[in-house]
């Protein structure tokens, strides 16, 4: 019963606004490369999908500098690297414009507590806080029966659906000798959950009981030596806890 407009508001600047900082890099030809790209993807929507952008790049003679401000966004629109990011999800975000969205207010109480109560009403339990510690394979009936977590709670099912990262399912996988085969090769997914893991990166809020004016600018950064992005959440929020009339979420 959510709508988009329900949770979430426009950030202030769109994707047009992160592609001006960008001009001031960006040679000729690389701006018939992405062009190029770009109108095979519109008659080939999966165009680029094997492609990390960095191949993209070197093989389009990007210069260096333009690679590094491109890693740049890829870590911040997405929280992972030029490396980890495919052509066809760059070429995705330039075909939605106005695709940059802030929450209206701390998604804890809002969407993750909307989905939860929704969940709970259809008879769905939540285990939260706790790790799976044992997996009980049934090798005559080929199937998992049930598994154990952590303060010895025993969860029986028909079914088992790993709605986790890779990476998640990686460590399960290795920790259960009898089902480490169950995606395939494990060495195989193993190195693919790495390749496809979100990079680590400091984050941190600053809450101010007064408002506090501050420069209207774009929190994406490209000019920073650290990379640091700053987004004013009472911007967007208008709730915030005890009342902090200047909420700076930070990242680096």
């Amino acid at each position: 019963g959510l709508k988009k407009e329900d949770v979430f508001v426009p950030y202030k600047y769109n994707t047009l606004d992160i592609i001006k900082k960008l001009l001031p890099y960006i040679h000729v030809h690389e701006i018939f490369a992405i062009i190029f790209a770009y109108l095979i993807y519109i008659f080939n929507p999966n165009h680029g999908y094997t492609t990390s952008l960095k191949e993209f790049c070197v093989s389009n003679q990007f210069s260096d500098i333009m690679i590094e401000k491109l890693d740049r966004i890829c870590r911040v629109v997405d929280g992972t690297d030029i490396n980890k990011y495919s052509l066809n999800k760059i070429l995705s975000v330039m075909d939605l414009p106005n695709s940059i969205l802030q929450p209206k207010e701390p998604l804890d109480k809002s969407l993750f507590k909307r989905w939860k109560t929704y969940l709970e009403s259809r008879n769905v339990d939540f285990a939260l806080g706790h790790e799976v510690s044992y997996i009980h394979y049934n090798k005559t009936l080929k199937r998992i029966d049930y598994i154990v977590l952590d303060n010895k709670h025993i969860i029986n099912f028909n079914n088992l659906v790993f709605a986790i990262p890779p990476a998640n399912i990686s460590k399960l996988l290795k920790n259960n000798k009898d089902i480490s085969n169950a995606f395939g090769n494990y060495p195989d997914f193993h190195e693919w959950s790495e390749d496809t893991e979100y990079n680590e990166y400091i984050s941190m809020t600053f809450h101010y009981k007064q408002k506090i004016e501050l420069p209207n600018v774009n929190g994406i950064t490209l000019d920073t030596d650290w990379g640091i992005v700053v987004i004013a959440l009472t911007d967007y929020m208008g709730h915030i806890e005890d009342n902090y009339k200047t909420v700076l979420s930070i990242s680096i």
